[in-house]
């Protein structure tokens, strides 16, 4: 693999001009700034995403490391300029200007990430990534012996559908013993990622990093309080059909209870002879079945 091509010097120097356009504020066009912003958005968004899958892809190669390194150093810079942008695109006397060109929805995602952003959080984002690609770094790095054989957990996550269940066993026992073996590892990485993203959160003026993890994720539109009422709903209509569908599921592979190495093979599970996948002409449709269930009800009201 080769270093990847991605001109690091002309993007921040565009970026620099970018800056200095919008804080004289000569008349400037916001169309002009916007196009000119969202060609170099994309790119470092192109590079970006290309790093992490080469990263992924192969853990041993020193330059997909040395890449890596080099987007953990620079991005938050990207990030400041970024904010810095959509800061001056959304003043009020563009903001009605740019909101018909990118819409209300990227209005008010703009409008949560310049709050999720200040300069002095750019180490801690640095530190953020650097944590997060040596989460992926051991994870990719783990080996687990069976029947013989060294094997990634990507690779015995292969065995998970397999016919023979004493394989699928031994395949997912491997895998966590493999992990325990790593959880002091683990557990420090995560603890420092706790650590790193509270004091991200209380820098912004945040009491803790959820709602500003809402705000980064670009969840504008919902919050946890709505997720939270989600959740139950889930646990009162949702879990119970999932309960009675893996015991179904048990029932098909012939074991009295499903395990975590049988979940897999759902979509190898028998289906009943005919031409459509739901099953033959005389069979009902997924679900129809379950129609008198008060848990799913509602779920299946207007289903016709």
């Amino acid at each position: 693999m080769n270093e990847i091509a991605f001109d690091l010097t002309s993007v921040s120097v565009e970026y620099a001009a970018l800056r200095d356009l919008t804080r004289a504020d000569a008349g400037n066009d916001p169309i002009e700034v916007f196009e000119r912003w969202e060609k170099l958005r994309r790119s470092v968004a192109a590079w970006k995403s290309r790093v992490h899958l080469e990263m992924r892809q192969d853990v041993f190669n020193d330059v997909a490391a040395a890449n890596g390194r080099m987007l953990a150093e620079t991005l938050p810079f990207y990030e400041a300029h970024d904010a810095e942008l959509k800061t001056y695109l959304l003043a009020s006397e563009r903001r009605r200007v740019v909101q018909g060109i990118v819409g209300v929805a990227t209005v008010a995602r703009w409008e949560a990430d310049i709050t999720t952003f200040a300069p002095a959080i750019q180490d801690d984002l640095t530190l953020e990534a650097r944590l997060t690609d040596e989460y992926f770094q051991l994870i990719g790095t783990i080996k687990a012996p069976l029947r013989g054989r060294e094997y990634s957990l990507a690779g015995l996550a292969s065995f998970a559908e397999d016919g023979d269940e004493a394989l699928r066993r031994e395949a997912s026992s491997a895998g966590w013993n493999a992990l325990s073996k790593c959880l002091t590892k683990l557990d420090a990485l995560f603890d420092d990622l706790v650590r790193c993203r509270t004091l991200m959160a209380h820098k912004l003026g945040y009491e803790s990093h959820l709602p500003l993890a809402y705000k980064r994720l670009g969840r504008v539109e919902y919050g946890p309080s709505q997720v939270a009422r989600f959740r139950d709903e889930i646990a009162e209509s949702i879990v119970p059909l999932a309960q009675t569908f893996a015991r179904e599921q048990a029932d098909a592979l012939g074991v009295s209870e499903l395990m975590p190495w049988d979940e897999a093979l759902r979509d190898r599970l028998p289906r009943a002879a005919g031409p459509r996948d739901c099953g033959g002409a005389d069979s009902e449709p997924p679900f129809r079945r379950h129609r008198d269930s008060p848990h799913v009800r509602e779920l299946l009201a207007g289903d016709g």
